[in-house]
């Protein structure tokens, strides 16, 4: 079964579709660009484009196997921006925000964004790092991990963001750690949905 989904895509004029095309044949045309379904579809496996008229108007079939079956799903709410406040649609949190003063903010006793993130990605690594363990059958210990989440601007003037994940295995040697912490981080949803987005730098404590 395949779920149809309309994107509508705008090229400004630009956009050509080709006549009598196939599906393996589709060409998009826009001054520089230049896209065969095929390949698109060597990429984006179960996915295919389906032109529908002349103004950018394409439908996207998926099948419904490539879709994330969702097993839980958070729901937050803020009131404003980042000198507001947030909480959850079941009550759990429920914070005031503050803008720190780095930001150019008042600061304040408020959390932010970059907090709440740290707080999330730290848990998330240190689950990723458990499931690892138990299938190798390690006894981490107390382990701890602690996310520093930074934001900045890059070489375009824009905001963004980096991670430094400082991961403490106190009942492990240096190149047993070493591999759980990288393994760790190639399952990790947090990890899998900043890959290749923001730089994230993975550190093994040791003991002095």
């Amino acid at each position: 079964m395949l779920i149809l989904r309309c994107f509508q895509v705008f090229y400004s004029g630009l956009l050509k579709v080709k006549e009598n095309l196939t599906d393996t044949a589709l060409t998009v045309q826009k001054s520089w660009l230049k896209i065969r379904l095929a390949d698109f579809c060597e990429i984006f496996k179960n996915l295919a484009l389906i032109p529908q008229n002349r103004n950018g108007i394409f439908k996207i079939l998926i099948n419904e196997n490539f879709i994330m079956k969702a097993l839980y799903k958070a729901k937050a709410t803020a009131t404003g921006g980042r000198d507001s406040s947030v909480s959850t649609d079941d009550g759990t949190l429920d914070f005031d925000l503050s803008v720190p003063k780095g930001l150019g903010g008042a600061g304040g006793d408020g959390t932010n964004p970059e907090q709440l993130f740290a707080a999330g990605y730290s848990a998330c690594f240190g689950s990723a790092l458990a499931h690892v363990a138990r299938e190798k059958k390690v006894d981490l210990g107390a382990y701890t991990v602690t996310a520093t989440v930074k934001i900045g601007k890059n070489e375009e003037d824009m905001f963004q963001l980096a991670v430094v994940l400082d991961c403490y295995l106190p009942t492990v040697d240096v190149e047993e750690g070493e591999e759980l912490v990288n393994e760790a981080h190639e399952v990790c949803p947090y990890s899998r949905a900043t890959m290749d987005n923001i730089d994230v730098t993975l550190n093994l404590l040791l003991d002095e």
